[in-house]
């Protein structure tokens, strides 16, 4: 399975769009993206208010030590810990990991709709699924393209 991760330009937030296997799945959002091309991670993020880099990325699913449940796992993102896929409103709610649903905020851009869970729990069900089948999932962030 193929998940893609497409950011959009923001400001105090990264919204986006995740597909799953070239179909449209639901919005994203993260921190900021505070990459910088070439410069090791250490370099440019800010703890707890940073969006992983851009890049290629192991999907599993396994116990959560501070969830306290089963949830979908982004393995081996340099210079980050314990990212995981889950639902929330705002970048408030995340300390690099992606959050999931399945609207944005109609007067805010920059936030998700009403703490759903609903898209969280759908994308869980597909990749569990996968997985039991013996599928690889694999997670591709991409950054917005920059505007000349």
């Amino acid at each position: 399975m193929d998940l893609i991760l497409q950011r959009e330009n923001g400001v105090k937030a990264t919204p986006g769009e995740l597909s799953a296997d070239g179909r449209p799945f639901c919005r994203c959002l993260e921190d900021p993206v505070r990459e910088i091309a070439g410069v090791p991670v250490e370099r440019w993020k800010v703890k707890g208010n940073t969006a992983i880099p851009a890049g290629r990325y192991r999907v599993t699913m396994d116990m959560s030590a501070r969830f306290k449940r089963f949830m979908l796992h982004v393995l081996d993102v340099p210079g980050f810990d314990g990212i995981r896929i889950h639902n929330g409103d705002g970048h408030e709610d995340t300390e690099g990991c992606p959050l999931v649903n399945y609207r944005r905020d109609p007067l805010d851009g920059e936030r998700l709709a009403d703490y759903d869970r609903g898209a969280m729990l759908d994308l869980e069900a597909r990749v569990s699924l996968a997985l039991f089948s013996d599928e690889e999932v694999w997670l591709e962030v991409r950054n917005p393209e920059l505007s000349t």
